[in-house]
Parts: C-alpha cells; structure tokens; sequence
C-alpha cells in the first residue's frame, strides 16, 4: 500500500492542503526471476527485502477525492453502479440508512377525480393552517372518503372547527401532528361503522326543507278553516234567527204575568 485512504485529521503534513477524503492507493509488483549462475539479475535491480522503495520506483498521483457522504453498498450491483446514478437521490434517504425511498407518483391528469382532490386539498390548505405542514397528496388522502359523499371545502373547514352537533372545538396547543389532528377531528363526522355523516351543508338544507314543511301545513290548515267560515250573508242570517229566537222568549215571559190591578 503506498497510500492510506486518509481524511483531512489524519492526512501527513506534505499532503494537508489535499481536500476531501482520500482513496487507498496500492502498488502491485512482481520481483523479476533471478538466475542462479548469473551473477547479476538483467534489468533494473530489485532492492532487498527492508529497504525503502526508491521514490522514483513510485509515482504517486493526484487521486480523485472519495464521495464523502456515500455508504458502501451491500450488492456487487450497486458497487458497479455510477455515482451519477446515485446524484438524484433525495438526502434524506442518505441520512437513514435502511428505510426505504416512497416510489413517486406521476402527476394526476387535469379533469379527473384524483386532480379534484388534490385542487381540494389545496385550497384547505389556504383556509386550514395546519394543513399547510403537509402535502396535497396527503391531504387529499385524508379527505377522500368525505368528498367522495359530495363534501365541499366549507364542510371540511367546518367540521375541523365543529362537532356535529354544532358545538365548537376549542385547543390552546399548538398542532403536533397535522395529520393525526386532521383524522381525529373528522373522525367526529363518522359514524361506527366508518359512513360520513351528512356535511353541514346538507344539515342546513334538510332543516330548511323541514321548515318549508311546517310552514306548507300551516298554511293548508288556515285554508281550510278558511273553507269551512261561514259568508258574511250566511253570518247576517244567523245573527238574525238568534235576534227572533230572543224577542219570541221575552214576548212569551212577558204574557205569562198576571195583570196588574
């Protein structure tokens, strides 16, 4: 071995200007046959075993600095692999070694439901701030099931900061964890077997449905006291037959007394 594969802390003084970490350089040789009867080997003389290799035996080069933040691979596939290859990996995978990188998915299609969720999930993520600590491909997975039941962004809103009864939500803590946050407050508008309840928009149209209801009875039921009010001429006549009813009871009381005298 002619040189170590030094770093910075450890390289020899002739060679601390070098930067970065250096590759391992090593000297394969083979000694010459010597020949028994010959009193001097041919060609250049071999030094003796111990002693110093003349410098001009070895040329030692400007050798290509090491990636500094590469991990030696497991596979001989990966050992041949460029490290061009390797130059658009995220660092994020470098600096855990073991989990593997989430495979990318190609963007949604304009006009199909998957783009839907995901222009809806963004726009929660301009009313919803701890939303905006997440992506749209996450957000849109968190949501999909209620905008598949016809949700809208307003229901979504609405139901992070309500309960279904109407009741609000009240936290004075900052959000840990948006995504366990977002699941916990719409795990509220399920039911136990996991269905959406009705959004607060259908809330609201049902009731405004149930009133027009009880204002439609109202209203037939007037009418039909209305139907069943005697006329004005009909109202005279009985009035009339009641007066002649109290005249004839008087005139008969008035009769029956004897005379004076």
């Amino acid at each position: 071995m002619v040189q170590h594969g030094p770093t910075p802390a450890t390289r020899a003084a002739p060679l601390a200007g070098l930067a970065g970490n250096r590759a391992a350089v090593y000297l394969l040789t083979t000694p010459l046959p010597r020949s028994v009867d010959s009193s001097e080997p041919a060609g250049e003389p071999v030094p003796e075993a111990g002693e110093p290799t003349p410098e001009a035996a070895v040329e030692i080069t400007e050798a290509l600095p090491v990636e500094e933040r590469w991990t030696p691979p497991k596979s001989r596939r990966g050992s041949v692999e460029p490290l061009h290859a390797r130059a658009g990996e995220d660092e994020g995978s470098l600096r855990s070694p073991g989990e593997k990188q989430a495979p990318k998915r190609a963007p949604a299609r304009p006009g199909t439901a998957r783009d839907g969720r995901c222009e809806a999930a963004r726009a929660l993520q301009q009313r919803v701030l701890a939303a905006r600590r997440l992506s749209a491909v996450q957000v849109a997975a968190l949501v999909r099931v209620f905008l598949a039941a016809g949700w809208s962004v307003s229901d979504l809103v609405y139901a992070l900061d309500h309960a279904p009864d109407g009741a609000a939500h009240w936290h004075t803590t900052p959000v840990h964890s948006p995504a366990g946050w977002l699941a916990a407050r719409l795990g509220w508008w399920t039911d136990a077997a996991g269905a959406v309840r009705p959004s607060h928009t259908a809330q609201l149209a049902a009731a405004a449905a149930a009133h027009r209801r009880r204002l439609a009875g109202q209203r037939a039921a007037a009418e039909a006291a209305a139907g069943s009010a005697a006329t004005p001429a009909q109202r005279r006549e009985h009035l009339a037959a009641i007066r002649a009813t109290l005249a004839e009871r008087a005139s008969g009381r008035g009769g029956g007394h004897p005379a004076a005298g």
